[in-house]
């Protein structure tokens, strides 16, 4: 599933129905910046902190396969840093997910 609905749901019931929309771009703004720096990032250490960041982001919207893939790498950067991680997968499922989120929002939370 490329986007857990009912956790955008339950968000949307935490923080309310005026205020998702600005919430989920908040995080789609977050996730862009940090996308755009992996590619350009070549230290390990900070590679890593900007995986567990997109990870949370990830999660917050529910984009699980996005966070699964982040972890993947996390790990992998934590365990052996000497060989790079493929960052395509982790693009891909980005580009992917945001697409789907922006195609299906208003279906799934009420049409706001």
């Amino acid at each position: 599933m490329q986007i857990d609905w009912a956790r955008l749901h339950q968000l949307q019931e935490d923080v309310g129905t005026e205020d998702i929309r600005g919430i989920i771009t908040l995080f789609e703004q977050e996730l862009k910046q940090v996308i755009a720096q992996l590619p350009l990032e070549a230290e390990p250490a900070q590679m890593a902190n900007n995986l567990h960041y997109l990870k949370g982001c990830a999660l917050n919207l529910g984009f699980n396969d996005l966070a699964r893939l982040c972890q993947q790498s996390f790990d992998h950067l934590n365990t052996d840093p000497a060989p790079p991680i493929t960052l395509a997968p982790i693009l891909e499922c980005y580009e992917s997910a945001t697409q789907a989120l922006r195609q299906s929002l208003d279906d799934q939370l009420g049409g706001l």
